[in-house]
């Protein structure tokens, strides 16, 4: 009869009720449901300089989603047209939408579906990689490893090489 409620359940779930419906649960492996009809399933936001809105941490043995091994962060979307992860900044040219750091490894990877990467720009480069970049494929699958593919007639597909001021 209460529109806002906090209930702890016989299974263990930790459950919270507001406006008369259960919007969050939290189980007692440690897992926390949100449910709803928002347009943001869980919001986090960090006002303080260097703050973290979500960080997602799988430490040794852990599993932070189901099925994804050691994944801080995962995200998946179930419609044809969906994003599993979104990325904007707004901040400046030295900000970064998504922003990948290894200290051994792969700053990000990226594999699948008809493009690995996709980037578009309206204006200035699609994308800049700082460093060694490395493409490694099949041969066997007839198709290029690198393509450029200049998309309006009477243009020039182009390719710079540079070194130094050279």
């Amino acid at each position: 009869t209460y529109p806002g409620q906090i209930g702890y359940y016989a299974n263990h779930v930790l459950a919270f009720r507001v406006a008369g419906s259960q919007r969050m649960e939290l189980l007692g492996n440690g897992q926390l449901s949100v449910f709803g009809a928002s347009t943001r399933g869980v919001y986090a936001e960090s006002t303080a300089a260097g703050g973290i809105g979500v960080f997602g941490f799988a430490g040794p043995g852990g599993t932070a989603s189901l099925g994804n091994g050691n994944t801080g962060v995962f995200g998946e979307s179930g419609q044809s047209n969906g994003h599993g992860v979104v990325g904007m900044a707004n901040a400046g040219p030295s900000a970064f939408g998504v922003w990948g750091k290894s200290t051994d490894g792969y700053g990000g990877r990226f594999s699948g579906g008809a493009y690995g990467i996709y980037a578009s720009s309206a204006a200035g480069m699609a994308g800049q990689f700082d460093g060694a970049v490395r493409v490694e494929g099949d041969s066997s699958h007839n198709k290029p490893f690198l393509q450029i593919h200049e998309t309006q007639d009477g243009d020039y597909a182009r390719i710079q090489l540079q070194v130094a001021n050279r």
